[in-house]
């Protein structure tokens, strides 16, 4: 089934889980999962949280940061898959000088009531 992410309305999200500035985010959301393109601005994070009930997959598209899972700091570029585990906690940084931008999976219990 293709996912028509030109067409989905982009969600602006200011200070995503606490984090820094805003995550722009088109979204295609099923009964236990989400599919996400987002891009955070340069200087703009998602903040820590945890994924209690979901995991999450995040492959970089364009762009440069750093994401930290469980207390351990990994680099992000291009190509990079961060990964963050059921019960995991973490959080993602723009360091670059460009917009990083991100194609995600969100996998767990269903439903998805917030942003």
């Amino acid at each position: 089934m293709p996912i028509p992410f030109s067409h989905l309305k982009n969600v602006e999200m200011n200070h995503l889980s606490g984090g820094q500035g805003t995550v722009g985010a088109k979204r295609f959301t099923g009964h236990a999962h989400k599919i996400m393109v987002s891009r955070l601005a340069k200087g703009c994070s998602v903040g820590t949280h945890c994924h209690s009930a979901s995991s999450e997959s995040n492959d970089m598209l364009s762009g440069g940061g750093i994401a930290v899972c469980d207390g351990e700091e990994e680099a992000l570029r291009a190509g990079a898959c961060h990964y963050c585990p059921l019960s995991s906690v973490h959080s993602i940084r723009n360091t670059g000088n460009e917009g990083l931008v991100l194609f995600s999976v969100v996998t767990g219990r269903p439903v998805f009531a917030k942003p």
